[in-house]
């Protein structure tokens, strides 16, 4: 499945302002960026953080 196509799920499923899915985005972006060094998540969650 398409980030998008999550994004937008969960949007109506949690039912957040678009603001917030801004904010969501950006820390996501951030996330996976760290975890290059860091290892926060495991490579295989990367692809199901909307989930």
């Amino acid at each position: 499945m398409s980030q998008s196509i999550q994004i937008a799920a969960f949007s109506k499923f949690i039912q957040v302002s678009r603001e917030t899915i801004t904010s969501l985005v950006k820390y996501e972006n951030y996330l996976i960026k760290s975890n290059k060094t860091l290892n926060l998540i495991g490579k295989s969650t990367i692809n199901e953080i909307w989930l």
